[in-house]
């Protein structure tokens, strides 16, 4: 089993236990105590979980203000994340305007733009002006700003600025944490202004996220889920969470 498998594998056993041990671990995922605890060193390191005595302990007990980095999140969820981009595409007119937050599942849906004849795409994530800057029908434009180093993101005056200038059809948003009563929430303060001013530019906001990314909280509110449209998610979202999404009238999508 290659090591990024390994990882994703013991992060479901944490997140879904809450707590696993080193032995349990070695049982699952047949590997050794040495090249576990490296793991669980990896995996603390990009703040993913908290290693604990034995074992390791579920990155949501960690706080909510602890930001993962991209490299790390860009591991989990894929498969869902790949469909969410996929559904997402049936939101997309030719010759739109759109607008794409920073995020994993909005990188995936940016890699899916190259079939389209004419887009316009504005957005402030240097990850997402990379994978557009070899599409010929996109004409892209990509807020300035201060660079986020760790998250490769453009903010502050310049960027909201830009997106403040911009008449746009749809916002592709992303968040860290979505909840019924908080909203969609992130861990920098320092994204949203920028995230504000795209809702505010878009005739129509779409929030992607995967199923981890319900009934969880973090550090700072982007937006009430009423100032949200539609929500595209995965088929591992509960039930609970869907029909409570569309009693307050979002357009939900499970892919």
């Amino acid at each position: 089993m290659i090591q990024a498998e390994r990882l994703r594998k013991i992060l479901d056993e944490v997140d879904d236990r809450g707590f696993v041990s080193i032995e349990s671990l070695m049982e699952t995922l047949h590997a050794s105590k040495s090249t576990l605890r490296r793991d669980l060193l990896t995996l603390e390191k990009e703040q993913a979980l908290i290693r604990t005595r034995g074992g390791a302990m579920s990155s949501k007990a960690r706080g909510t203000s602890n930001e993962p980095e991209v490299s790390f999140r860009r591991t989990q969820q894929q498969d869902e994340k790949k469909r969410i981009a996929q559904a997402a595409l049936s939101f997309i007119n030719e010759r739109d305007t759109i607008l794409l937050d920073s995020g994993t599942t909005t990188i995936e849906l940016a890699k899916l733009l190259g079939d389209y004849r004419s887009l316009m795409v504005a957005t402030y994530d240097l990850y997402i002006a990379d994978v557009l800057s070899t599409m010929d029908n996109i004409s892209l434009v990509v807020s300035g700003g201060m660079l986020r180093h760790r998250m490769k993101t453009l903010v502050g005056y310049f960027s909201e600025r830009v997106m403040e200038e911009i008449h746009a059809d749809r916002f592709f948003l992303s968040a860290d944490a979505i909840d019924i009563k908080h909203g969609c929430m992130c861990y920098s303060i320092e994204e949203i202004s920028v995230k504000k001013s795209m809702i505010k530019a878009a005739k129509e906001t779409i929030l992607l996220g995967d199923h981890t990314k319900f009934d969880n909280i973090a550090f700072i509110n982007v937006c009430d889920l009423s100032e949200v449209n539609t929500i595209i998610t995965g088929s591992e979202t509960s039930d609970d969470v869907a029909s409570s999404l569309r009693e307050m009238g979002i357009n939900v999508v499970l892919v």
